[in-house]
C-alpha cells in the first residue's frame, strides 16, 4: 500500500518460505535461520486487533554495535549491520558504516524479512 506509513509483512508468505510461527502469550514470533521477529505491539482493529513490530534506530542500541563489532579493527558483516539498523537499505547501511567508522565485510544478501515486508498481493 504505497501511502501506508508502515511496511506490511505477510505471515502466510513467511511460512511458505520456511519461517516458523510461534507465540509467547499474545506475542507472535516469526523465526527463520536463527533470526526472530516479535510482533509485540497490539493495536485495535475493528472488533479484533493487529500485531506489529517496532523497529528502533541504531542509536538506541550502542551496546549491540559494540558487541557485533571486532573492537580491534571495527569490522562487521554488512548483514549484521543491516539487521541492527532495523533492516535499512544497502545505501543507508554503507553510509552508517562510514559514519560509525566500521569496515564492512561480505556482500549484501537477500533478507527474508525485508522480502516479506515488500510482498504484494497478486
Amino acid at each position: 500500500v504505497p501511502a501506508l506509513w508502515t511496511n506490511l509483512i505477510s505471515i502466510t508468505t513467511a511460512l511458505k518460505n520456511g519461517s516458523k510461527l510461534s507465540n509467547e502469550g499474545e506475542i507472535l514470533v516469526l523465526t527463520k535461520k536463527g533470526q526472530r521477529m516479535k510482533f509485540d505491539r497490539k493495536s485495535r482493529s475493528g472488533e479484533g486487533s493487529t500485531m506489529s513490530v517496532l523497529i528502533k534506530p541504531l542509536e538506541d542500541f550502542p551496546e549491540l554495535v559494540q558487541a557485533a563489532t571486532n573492537e580491534n579493527r571495527r569490522r562487521m558483516y554488512i548483514g549484521d549491520l543491516h539487521r541492527l539498523l532495523g533492516h535499512a537499505g544497502e545505501v543507508k547501511v554503507r553510509e552508517a558504516a562510514k559514519n560509525l567508522k566500521i569496515d564492512l565485510m561480505g556482500n549484501m544478501k537477500v533478507c527474508e524479512f525485508c522480502d516479506l515486508s515488500k510482498a504484494r498481493k497478486k
